[in-house]
């Protein structure tokens, strides 16, 4: 009596298979290389979808791990709690990236956010640069803020007493804020720069 072991079958002959098995055989093979596919695809996509918040819309007064994501993917501070600040911030994203602005982080913003497919946005902002040269737009208006945030990523609407404007820094030589104001200009935006021995707040 023959092993299984030592049976021709098992070692890579298959003298005795009948046709319609051997094209069994071979069908088998092709469909383990796609279901193998479709598997690695599957885990791929849950990847991808399990960096995605798992509510469809965070809005004002929530709190917990998807909010707390989202303020990172914003780069504010982050304390889990939809909060003014918060916002703000998605308000000002959703400006930035053309998407319908209601300070809700819905579906649309969600997958923005997740996908970065925003490219004019910058989650990081840094300081303001600080000196006495300032780099100012009149007015407070959002969009314009969104518009300067392409040139100043941490530019900010600020006050004096002769009313509000939007801060694209302070530069410790005039010819810094020239180029800075010139570049704004140059997107249609009614930059000037301002002398003030210190920053306004």
């Amino acid at each position: 009596m023959k092993s299984p072991l030592n049976h021709s079958a098992s070692a890579g002959k298959n003298p005795g298979v009948p046709p319609k098995l051997k094209s069994f055989n071979v069908l088998t093979r092709k469909l383990s290389s796609t279901v193998l596919k479709g598997i690695l695809s599957l885990a791929v996509f849950s990847t991808i979808l399990s960096f995605a918040p798992k509510v469809l819309a965070l809005q004002v007064g929530d709190r917990g791990t998807d909010v707390y994501n989202l303020q990172v993917a914003l780069g504010i501070s982050a304390d889990g709690i939809y909060g003014p600040q918060t916002y703000q911030a998605v308000i000002e994203y959703q400006q930035i990236c053309g998407l319908r602005v209601d300070g809700i982080a819905g579906p649309e913003t969600l997958s923005s956010l997740a996908a970065g497919s925003c490219l004019g946005f910058r989650p990081i902002l840094p300081d303001l640069p600080i000196g006495p040269y300032v780099v100012v737009v009149p007015g407070d208006d959002a969009t314009v803020l969104a518009q300067v945030r392409r040139v100043v990523p941490s530019a900010e609407i600020d006050g004096s007493n002769r009313g509000s404007f939007i801060n694209a820094g302070g530069y410790s030589s005039r010819s810094g804020a020239d180029d800075i104001s010139d570049e704004l200009k140059n997107l249609g935006i009614p930059a000037r720069v301002e002398y003030r021995p210190t920053r306004i707040n």
